[in-house]
């Protein structure tokens, strides 16, 4: 037998033509196993390790604001903070600001959508050290408040909305029913802030660089050469006490600090990508015990070949190599399938996965590393299924094989050991993934049932931008809010319908600064004031029923001549009126640049899911729209039945209706999807791979008692001729389960009781149910390994008692 690659691959074909089932399965099974770990190791290398697509990106920190008295650290900060910051500051060569904003964009046909659009101060673009796919980006003068409009837009919208025309740059678009020049196109990569579509200059001078209680504005600097991060930390803080020094009514305990951007682009999705990326390759390592074993066991059948080759001359090298190769053959087969798999779903992972997903996904794409990483699974899957086989083969003793003919007697010692430790290694897998996959399911289902504090059936949400030249006139927004609802109320397929600007499980909050009459909330509290402003209808807690806790609602009588008004929820009252105090004795103002007056607070509302499903409430100050309308909102609408609705169709008849306005809409269970994305990708993950693991150890469990049964028939021919039972037969070969059955079980609680604190940081936590659970998941993988190995040595046993019986 020669040992050269050539033979020993046409040896191989030629073995596993003769067991095209065992093959093709071995062949899917790799297949699917290698392109989820190279799915995932792809995406969670773009995300987590990859720098971000800047030059230096690791000199790249994003300033945080921080609550010094409450520890809680946001990475948005007030337009005036960040100029002063940005004049005082010697550590970074310099800092720009951006903040997020919608533009409606009509296109040549007079279709109007909306478009994510981010305002960027001056050194952008000198800070990020970009270049532009084509044109360049904005020049100083473009940041003049005379200027004449420019913009900046994406790859994808570049390509998408104007197919790519290389002579784009120069031309004009509309967007909020204004001329934009455009002057550059982003390159593909380029995704900062995430998901923007356009990017547009903020003047240089403009009354908003002296507000210093609305911090929605992102910073972000580049660290000098030779400037330690801890040195740019100690001198922001530095600047932030001469700040609250000199403003004590907005900046009181107000500090500062920075991480790099790369950790606060990427936030939370570390470790449950980590996680997943974890449990699929488990899984995988699963699908190669059992393979190992299968191929194991395909081997002991095979010794009386075996024995006969080494008769006639094979060595023990050859015989190694031979083993061996059959199972590379298999392997590099699979994963070559399992690389075309990967590949595809990579190159189409824009549409297979929905936008704002997951940060950075745009960079996701197919590079040699797709290829190294398959080759490397390929590699270490040949290792682990293929060289326990060969290692057997070299082990067995001819003489032994020869004489023992097709007898049990034949086998080693070796080769029941490690089918045991293969059987041990499947079961405590499938444990241990199995553990993981209840504790997810414990936490998504804990969050899918969490109390929203308002009714969510039925839900639609239509958010509209009327467009900037409708900002500043607060009477005429109103007013077109007011015939925007009555218009959507008068459609046959809406109940009812109500406007918010903070919307619920929106993602956002529009946070500001406030005060209180006659007091000096800042100065008791040592802290920065702030609340979540809510302008909303008159009918906002009715339709979506919130619960009115004390006082009033609004009403009709509550329109922009009328008294000032506010409510306010009780998360505003637990953290900042005393135990007793009487909400509605208090006078609030907030956002004084629109409304001056002090506001009287006539109610108090129910907390509810605000941000998301998982904070915890923020104070909030709601107002009747009619007397602080928002530049933007967020139409909650009731449908009569929003499995029917059609949502396509109803968004195409609003903006037939309102062709100037930027209109998207989604529904309520859309919302809760995107907010529990990462959840329900990790729920998706370890319940699919946890039941494939175990599927795929009982397949095991289930082979080698096969091959137990029928290698015993000597044995089970004189127990049958001596009177046995056929179920006392089945008895014997359970009992033979238990032991590797309970080392498998132990093992497997122990991995999990090991890599618990890693799924602690998705949030799962050990309860009496997880507790109760948990013992009986164990009791039915045991209860099903039990009824595998029982089902398959009763079908063997008494498939031909007859043929057994003539073997004694």
């Amino acid at each position: 037998m020669s040992i050269y690659p050539r033979l020993l691959v046409r040896d191989s074909v030629r073995y596993w033509k003769r067991k095209p089932f065992q093959a093709l399965l071995s062949v899917a099974l790799l297949a699917l196993g290698s392109a989820a770990v190279a799915i995932l190791w792809t995406i969670t290398d773009t995300v987590v390790r990859q720098p971000l697509p800047f030059p230096e990106s690791h000199e790249l920190y994003g300033i945080q604001s921080v609550d010094e008295k409450t520890g809680e650290v946001v990475n948005f900060m007030a337009l005036a903070d960040f100029r002063d910051f940005r004049e005082r500051q010697e550590s970074f060569t310099g800092l720009f600001g951006y903040r997020s904003q919608y533009l409606n964009y009509k296109d040549e046909f007079d279709n109007t959508r909306q478009l994510f659009g981010a305002r960027v101060t001056r050194d952008f673009a000198d800070v990020l050290k970009i270049h532009t796919e084509l044109g360049t980006f904005f020049s100083p003068d473009d940041f003049s408040s005379e200027a004449a409009r420019s913009v900046v837009i994406s790859y994808e919208l570049w390509r998408k909305e104007f197919g790519g025309d290389r002579e784009i740059v120069g031309k004009s678009i509309w967007l909020d029913e204004a001329a934009y020049q455009v002057v550059g196109v982003m390159p593909k990569t380029f995704n900062e802030p995430s998901f923007v579509n356009v990017w547009t200059p903020f003047p240089d001078v403009t009354g908003e660089y002296f507000v210093r209680d609305a911090r929605y504005w992102n910073v972000v600097g580049r660290l000098k050469p030779g400037v330690s991060p801890e040195a740019a930390r100690q001198e922001l803080a530095r600047i932030a006490d001469d700040l609250e020094e000199q403003f004590p009514g907005t900046n009181r305990r107000r500090g500062a600090t920075m991480d790099s951007l790369q950790t606060i682009i990427v936030g939370d999705y570390s470790t449950p990508l980590l996680l997943i990326l974890v449990a699929v390759s488990l899984v995988m390592f699963a699908t190669c015990l059992n393979l190992a074993n299968i191929q194991l066991i395909s081997g002991l059948q095979r010794r009386s070949e075996n024995g006969v080759r080494q008769a006639i001359g094979e060595s023990p090298k050859q015989a190694m190599a031979r083993a061996f190769m059959e199972s590379c053959a298999i392997c590099f087969a699979g994963c070559a399938v399992g690389w075309g798999l990967a590949a595809l779903f990579i190159a189409n992972i824009d549409s297979v996965l929905p936008a704002m997903f997951l940060p950075r996904l745009n960079e996701v794409g197919m590079t040699a590393d797709l290829a190294w990483t398959i080759g490397l699974i390929a590699l270490l899957s040949s290792l682990s299924f293929g060289l326990l086989p060969a290692v057997q083969v070299v082990r067995s003793n001819t003489n032994d094989i020869i004489k023992s003919g097709e007898s049990r007697h034949g086998l080693s010692r070796e080769s029941g050991r490690s089918r045991a430790a293969l059987l041990v290694g499947q079961i405590a897998v499938a444990v241990a993934i199995l553990q993981a996959a209840l504790l997810v399911v414990h936490e998504y289902r804990r969050l899918q049932d969490l109390e929203l504090g308002f009714s969510e059936d039925d839900l639609v949400m239509i958010t509209v931008s009327p467009g900037e030249s409708r900002m500043f006139d607060l009477p005429g927004l109103a007013a077109f809010y007011t015939e925007m609802d009555q218009w959507l109320e008068s459609q046959e397929e809406v109940v009812e319908s109500v406007l918010s600007s903070s919307p619920p499980l929106a993602g956002y909050d529009l946070e500001f600064g406030f005060q209180m009459q006659g007091r000096d909330l800042a100065a008791e509290r040592e802290e920065a004031i702030t609340a979540v402003y809510n302008t909303i209808s008159k009918d906002y807690l009715d339709t979506l029923d919130i619960s009115l806790v004390s006082g009033r609602n609004f009403s009709e009588w509550d329109n922009r001549e009328s008294q000032k008004v506010a409510l306010v929820n009780q998360a505003f009252v637990e953290k900042f009126l005393v135990a007793g105090e009487d909400p509605m004795s208090q006078q609030v103002q907030i956002m004084p640049w629109l409304v001056p007056q002090f506001r009287q607070v006539v109610g108090v509302v129910g907390d509810y899911a605000q941000t998301n499903v998982t904070d915890d409430p923020k104070p909030m100050i709601y107002v009747p729209y009619e007397q602080g309308p928002w530049i933007f909102g967020t139409f909650v609408t009731r449908v009569r039945n929003a499995d029917a609705f059609n949502i396509e169709r109803f968004e195409t008849l609003m903006k037939q209706q309102y062709p100037e306005v930027g209109i998207t809409m989604e529904t309520i269970d859309s919302v809760l999807e995107r907010q529990l994305s990462i959840q329900s990708l990790m729920y998706l993950v370890f319940v699919g791979f946890g039941s494939a693991t175990l599927l795929l150890s009982l397949f095991g469990i289930g082979s080698q008692m096969a091959f137990n049964v029928s290698e015993r028939s000597r044995e089970w021919g004189i127990r049958l001729a001596l009177g046995a039972k056929i179920g006392q037969l089945n008895g014997l070969v359970v009992r033979r389960l238990v032991v590797p059955l309970s080392a498998g079980c132990v093992i497997g609680v122990g991995l999990f009781a090991a890599s618990y604190r890693y799924y602690q940081q998705f949030g799962g936590n050990l309860d009496a149910f997880f507790f109760g659970a948990s013992f009986l998941l164990i009791l039915v993988i045991a209860l099903a390994s039990v009824a595998t190995t029982w089902f398959v040595s009763d079908r063997i046993t008494r498939s031909n008692p007859q043929e057994i019986l003539r073997s004694i």
